[in-house]
């Protein structure tokens, strides 16, 4: 009886305290459930307002160029749609700016997906971008490729039902994000190559080889979806990366202090001091530091060769453009010949970029049929939450659900996953392979 008493009597004290100042906190919190109801809503209206293109990427009968090329061409991408970023929030005027365009408008940083999908069987490399940005990212493909043709072309998501479930299809899929911390890079082409020069693709074993032989067995009816989701973000990231490289050698980092820390740290250890001399009746010795080493200096010569190694690979990964990204895998079919395992030779590509440092495994959030797990309404409901993120292709913000995490990649680590076949690989089953050399383009077609 006296624990309720004193209950009651704690929540009395805190209504006498804060009912008096509801002026200041009721307004608050007001406000606070506006703005988390408002973004939700108004970024849907943004995003429902963009006008989106899918461009066919039609191969010319050879190609020779190698994933270096669309590494260049991603390098460009990124600067073309990466132009309104989180930046801007350090200058003055462009912070107001961009204040009233995320809280009134809904915008946000702009994105585009490269997807791989075999439509019964036939194979289509596509790129899904806003049409704003069409010109300026054709003249960077044309760049790299001069005999490649870009088509504009329908969704590709019209072909099945758009109730798949109810309409008697099954669907099975996952989505990819990295193993371990972003900074660490997955295995890249470069790590595929027999030969120096990776500006050539021929040596190379390229894993696409093994992609394109997995898409071309679907049947009729059958249909795979592999998308990247890429979203452009500045670098902020990488001093994660070189905090990470810090740590792995050793190095002793540079602290930046304040005035006004310098001037509590001084206070303190003059009142420390005083005490000391009254207590021991001498001054106090100074302290000796355990790491006599300076800022700056490490102990990268004591790190092993596979140490070193990484350093090496991180310092590679960070110094490339990034984007987070999300890699989504979808498999959809007629029950009465569904074959999941179809789309797992798929799947395998994905881990195929798996390396000592970093790779890919499965969102354990968005996993349809988590080991041991028998709960159908569970298992049809994430298979809706599947579906849905495939056919939207959105990039909800990451905070709004831990399922729709992304993962940084940089320019080199897409290029790898997304890349055309080499002259290698038997391109008769990807679609409407030209016939021909296509002439370039013109000489005046602007590049950046």
């Amino acid at each position: 009886m006296e624990y309720i008493y004193s209950f009651f009597s704690i929540l009395i004290l805190l209504w006498k305290i804060v009912v008096p100042f509801w002026w200041i906190w009721g307004p608050a919190f007001v406000l606070y459930v506006l703005i988390n109801n408002w973004l939700p809503y108004i970024r849907r209206k943004h995003w429902q307002s963009i006008n989106w293109i899918i461009l066919e990427i039609k191969l010319p009968p050879e190609t020779t160029r190698s994933p270096k090329a669309v590494e260049e061409t991603l390098q460009g991408i990124w600067g073309i749609v990466g132009s309104v970023r989180q930046s801007q929030y350090w200058d003055t005027f462009k912070r107001w700016k961009t204040l009233k365009e995320k809280y009134l408008y809904g915008s946000t940083q702009d994105y585009f997906s490269l997807e791989v999908v075999s439509l019964e069987g036939e194979i289509h490399f596509l790129i899904r971008l806003p049409q704003k940005y069409q010109k300026l990212v054709e003249s960077q493909i044309y760049s790299q490729f001069h005999q490649t043709e870009l088509v504009e072309i329908e969704d590709y998501i019209k072909l099945v039902p758009s109730t798949p479930l109810e309409k008697g299809w099954d669907i099975w899929g996952k989505k990819f994000i990295l193993s371990k911390n972003d900074v660490y890079p997955i295995r890249t082409y470069p790590d595929f190559l027999d030969i120096v020069d990776s500006s050539k693709i021929e040596g190379m074993m390229d894993p696409v080889a093994n992609l394109i032989e997995s898409l071309s067995r679907l049947r009729s009816n059958e249909y795979i979806w592999l998308q990247i989701i890429a979203r452009p973000i500045d670098n902020d990231w990488q001093a994660e990366g070189i905090k990470l490289i810090n740590k792995l050698i050793g190095r002793v980092e540079k602290k930046e202090i304040g005035l006004i820390e310098t001037e509590i740290r001084d206070w303190i250890e003059a009142i420390e001091s005083t005490i000391y001399l009254l207590i021991h009746n001498e001054p106090k010795p100074p302290l000796i530091s355990e790491d006599k080493r300076k800022p700056g200096e490490s102990l990268i010569s004591n790190l092993s060769p596979g140490e070193v190694n990484t350093v090496k690979a991180i310092e590679n990964k960070i110094s490339k453009k990034g984007f987070e990204t999300k890699i989504n895998l979808i498999y959809l079919a007629p029950r009465k010949i569904f074959d999941a395992n179809v789309a797992r030779s798929v799947q395998s590509f994905i881990y195929r970029f798996g390396s000592s440092m970093n790779g890919f495994h499965s969102d354990p959030e968005v996993k349809i049929m988590p080991a041991g797990f028998k709960n159908k309404s569970e298992i049809l409901k994430r298979k809706r939450r599947l579906l849905k993120m495939c056919l939207q292709r959105s990039f909800w913000e990451q905070n709004q659900n831990e399922w729709n995490k992304a993962s940084i990649l940089n320019t080199e680590e897409i290029a790898s996953i997304f890349h055309f076949p080499s002259v290698s690989v038997e391109t008769s089953v990807i679609s409407q392979q030209l016939k021909y050399k296509k002439s370039p383009p013109p000489a005046g077609l602007p590049t950046e």
